[in-house]
């Protein structure tokens, strides 16, 4: 698909996202956009009903100067379909919030405003389990968010043990991983489990696809297990593909070169890359997917405003030009979504896809997929042509237990497990 037709639809396919619960950033000038537990980047965003603990929010406008900015939560049933339970039985105080708690870019070539803000913030009590909403919008106009994301509250009442076995069947035992749960069996609070649980299947936390409203396989006496079905399975992908954009003087892990010359932003030319779907299985160590930014290996607070952005330029060597698809760019830095600026395009003369992405300094984990174009709604893209799936893959797994009673009209999450194989 040309850059130009993508170009057109962004306004449409961003300004259109108001209406989803899926995460999206809908603002060209927001950049590097996380969501996690505490102090700790490379943690996935879950809070724990009743404990002291916090999320933190971060983000970056690559305007000159601070915007005003505020927050609002709104919460979601496990289908990610909009609560009908009042704003009252799940928040107490102050719903939304202001965003005062920012910082302009210090000695960078492109300018910026670093934001953070904690959720919960000061005045603000999440009092019931469940899926979340945080949203991002201008001062005054909650109705046009900028940015919007997901998060989760639980209260660890039942407790899921994960375990990640081979596949069941013997075409994909090579390609594949099994899922098993086990949900201990709580009468006194659950009286029909099969019919008021339901269980939810991540793979590195990633929500499309999720396996989801997944019923038990078996009912035991003091356990629910959830095993032996196509559900329960995933691709196992491969490990994650690694740039190192730290370094301005030398060249980080994946790095060709850097030109620095001028005075615009850094040029970064990653090494060329070629697809790993019939290569042998290399073992790697990741971030199953995420990012960490700042200016050397144990810097995190001073990268927030001292990192600079570099034009990072991707090249995926291939022979052909593909028809009806494309190439893109999947990993926490773009929320797990294709963009226009992550889509690679094809060179006929060089034989090979291309693209070049604003980037902060730091550590990212990537990988290609292939985007199906002209589908609506857009599905999922497939990264198996690219990267292919190997069962030695490490990947980790989460497991979301969510209760229904009968004749309730709102899901409380009761306890979320998790599981990393090791090779």
């Amino acid at each position: 698909m040309p850059r130009l037709f993508w170009l057109a639809l962004l306004p449409l396919w961003a300004w259109g996202q108001a209406a989803t619960t899926e995460e999206f950033i809908a603002s060209p000038t927001l950049a590097t956009v996380e969501l996690y537990a505490g102090d700790t980047p490379l943690s996935y965003p879950v809070l724990y009903l009743g404990s002291p603990g916090i999320l933190t929010l971060a983000f970056d406008d690559l305007g000159a100067e601070p915007t005003t900015y505020e927050l609002r939560i709104l919460r979601c049933e496990a289908d990610w379909q909009p609560s009908t339970l009042p704003q009252p039985q799940y928040l107490t105080g102050y719903s939304r919030v202001e965003l005062t708690n920012y910082r302009p870019s210090q000695q960078t070539r492109v300018p910026y405003v670093h934001y953070e803000q904690t959720i919960p913030w000061q005045g603000l009590r999440i009092t019931q389990s469940g899926n979340y909403l945080v949203q991002l919008s201008r001062s005054g106009q909650p109705g046009s968010p900028l940015l919007q994301l997901r998060f989760l509250v639980a209260e660890q009442v039942l407790v899921p043990s994960v375990e990640i076995r081979p596949s069941a069947s013997a075409t994909d035992v090579q390609t594949h991983h099994r899922v098993a749960v086990q949900v201990p069996s709580n009468r006194a609070l659950v009286r029909d489990p099969v019919q008021e649980l339901s269980l939810t299947l991540l793979q590195n936390f990633r929500w499309a696809p999720a396996r989801a409203r997944l019923k038990p396989t078996y009912l035991y006496p003091d356990r629910l297990e959830y095993d032996l079905v196509p559900e329960v399975e995933f691709p196992a992908g491969n490990e994650f593909r690694t740039a190192d954009l730290r370094p301005i003087a030398g060249r980080g892990r994946g790095v060709a070169f850097r030109d620095c010359a001028g005075s615009g932003p850094c040029k970064v030319q990653l090494q060329p890359e070629r697809t790993r779907a019939y290569a042998r299985y290399l073992a790697d160590t990741d971030y199953n997917g995420l990012f960490a930014i700042g200016l050397t290996a144990t810097d995190r607070q001073l990268g927030a405003w001292e990192a600079d952005y570099q034009e990072v330029s991707f090249e995926l060597q291939f022979p052909d030009r593909l028809v009806g698809y494309a190439p893109v760019l999947l990993g926490a830095f773009n929320r797990w979504r294709p963009t226009p600026e992550t889509t690679l395009q094809f060179d006929p003369t060089l034989r090979v896809y291309s693209t070049t992405v604003l980037l902060k300094q730091g550590v990212y984990n990537y990988q290609y997929g292939l985007l199906k174009l002209g589908t609506t709604p857009v599905p999922p893209p497939d990264t198996t042509p690219f990267e292919g799936n190997y069962r030695e893959t490490e990947n980790s797994y989460t497991a979301l237990v969510y209760y229904r009673p009968l004749g309730e009209r709102f899901d409380r999450l009761l306890g979320i497990g998790w599981a990393a194989n090791t090779r």
